[in-house]
């Protein structure tokens, strides 16, 4: 794991009552995260902070490893090859600074 990397921490505790949601589980809304740590580092000590404070709760750490991003894909072009028609689709990426700069 990059410790330079941003992470979230999760209350993982009750992940096995989270509702089903298009075949992957709906995080509870009492339990979403609502701050970015900015690296592992910090995310580890606020873990540990937040076991301390809330005993019998298991926090999980989240670092993001790769990102969609947006692609322009030509889908018709002219006789000379310039683009005439674009859409965006997506592609993963691992990320570093370039594609999720916090």
């Amino acid at each position: 794991m990059d410790n330079e990397t941003p992470c979230l921490i999760l209350d993982i505790t009750d992940a096995h009552a989270w509702e089903g949601y298009r075949g992957a589980k709906r995080i509870d809304e009492k339990g979403r995260p609502s701050v970015l740590q900015t690296s592992l580092i910090s995310a580890r000590s606020e873990a540990q902070r937040l076991g301390r404070e809330h005993p019998g709760r298991t926090f999980g750490i989240f670092q993001i490893v790769e990102a969609a991003i947006p692609l322009t894909v030509p889908s018709r072009v002219t006789f000379h090859g310039e683009p005439l028609v674009e859409h965006v689709s997506s592609t993963l990426v691992e990320v570093g600074p370039e594609v999720a700069p916090f």
